[in-house]
């Protein structure tokens, strides 16, 4: 579901004090702001797009994640040492196959 940001947040608002948009103060801000700042930024958000935001949130952490296995299991990648020894301990029958529930 499509969250519906207030003028203020589409940078249609100024700032009185300073006739800044909140895009151009946002812009500052992005390199300014630290984690207690953000973190209270998040608390004034609504229901609505504090769970916006977490969805964001997880998509952005799977993409990582999936990034990082593709490059670890790559050729050259850091995991393939792994399992190549994972693979020879299978070859020289020094691993069983796990069943259902053990």
């Amino acid at each position: 579901m499509p969250v519906k940001f207030p003028a203020w947040a589409r940078g249609q608002v100024t700032s009185r004090s300073r006739g800044d948009s909140f895009r151009q103060r946002a812009k500052r801000y992005d390199t300014d702001m630290d984690l207690r700042e953000i973190q209270h930024a998040i608390e004034t958000l609504s229901s609505e797009q504090q769970i916006a935001l977490l969805g964001w949130l997880a998509e952005r952490d799977r993409r990582q994640w999936d990034s990082q296995i593709e490059r670890d299991f790559s050729p050259d990648g850091a995991g393939m040492e792994l399992l190549n020894q994972v693979k020879a301990q299978i070859r020289r029958g020094e691993s069983v196959r796990m069943g259902n529930g053990q």
